[in-house]
């Protein structure tokens, strides 16, 4: 008897190699898998504008992207302490107004060259109600802790949403022609909207995305059912019952990987995992020969890894430099 109902995914169109540029945009989600793909030495960028959660936001970021505009002084506020900027998370925010734009405009440069070699862009959505303020009627990807009463909260009709997908899929397509476009909703629930508004904010998501991964290039992957549905019990969450567990993120991002990469591209990157996981120890001696045999030990496999992965000998080679001192 089987006791749980496990998603059968089949593999994607939208495939990637390990050596493909790969960018995840969207909610805090996104930053989860995008660290994983980090270990393992994914060639990705992850959220150049910070998190991001409603689909509004995300296509205003990258209209900001292919415009090729600079953050000004103008664009910024201060407010606590820091100068912040309405279409940036506040991990960007700083003390000094040239110090905020610095960190945001040399994101934007890194983000442009990066997305213009994209193979594939992950675009992660939490939720469809927005934030608009008042004053300048525009819809902000992040409040910045201002009083709320500079804000209406309102959620996204389902034209809407879908016409915001739209708009980020043909700016990504604007910048990487040849780039494919996975969609997903994230699992994370938003229960400060209510478990009612939470629902109906991620079918409104849902939807939308249905109906935009039917057209060219574009396709859906279910984080959120498999969160709700395969690992369907709240040992799965965190113990804010609000954020995916590391052993359900784990299993997501092996759902991902296994419906978008081959074996070749997946066992290259578990063997690159492994290898910075070795990176990371520290053995605990003085005793020189055993630190010369763990360096040692990192030499010969960053050199085996670079037979194995060509287009990772630059970045290995500076390794090899600096364990054979």
């Amino acid at each position: 008897m089987e006791f749980r109902t496990e998603i059968d995914i089949p593999a994607s169109a939208l495939s990637f190699g390990h050596n493909d540029k790969i960018m995840l945009l969207g909610s805090c989600f996104s930053d989860n898998v995008g660290a994983r793909l980090r270990e393992a030495w994914w060639d990705v960028m992850v959220n150049p504008f910070g998190v991001s959660y409603n689909p509004e936001s995300i296509a205003r970021q990258l209209e900001i992207l292919i415009s090729g505009q600079k953050i000004t002084p103008e664009e910024l506020f201060f407010h606590d302490g820091r100068w912040h900027c309405f279409d940036f998370h506040s991990s960007f925010s700083m003390a000094s107004q040239s110090d905020t734009l610095d960190a945001m405009n040399r994101s934007l440069d890194a983000a442009r060259n990066h997305l213009s070699h994209c193979s594939t862009v992950v675009v992660t959505l939490g939720t469809a109600w927005v934030y608009r303020e008042k004053e300048s009627q525009k819809v902000v990807a992040n409040c910045h802790k201002l009083p709320a009463s500079r804000f209406e909260r309102t959620i996204m009709q389902p034209e809407e949403v879908v016409e915001a997908l739209r708009r980020i899929r043909s700016l990504i397509s604007a910048s990487a022609p040849a780039s494919g476009v996975i969609f997903t909703v994230s699992p994370i629930r938003h229960i400060a909207d209510t478990l009612a508004g939470n629902m109906l904010s991620k079918s409104l998501l849902r939807v939308a995305a249905d109906i935009v991964a039917a057209e060219s290039r574009t396709e859906y992957f279910p984080s959120y059912e498999i969160m709700l549905d395969d690992l369907r019990d709240y040992r799965f969450y965190n113990s804010d019952m609000v954020h995916p567990s590391d052993v359900a993120i784990d299993y997501i991002y092996d759902k991902f990987l296994t419906s978008h990469c081959d074996a070749t591209a997946i066992s290259a990157g578990e063997r690159c995992r492994k290898f910075s996981l070795l990176l990371q120890h520290r053995p605990m001696t003085d005793s020189d020969a055993l630190l010369q045999r763990h360096n040692a030990t990192i030499v010969k496999k960053a050199d085996d890894l670079a037979a194995s992965y060509p287009y990772l000998a630059a970045r290995l080679s500076a390794i090899t430099k600096k364990y054979s001192q």
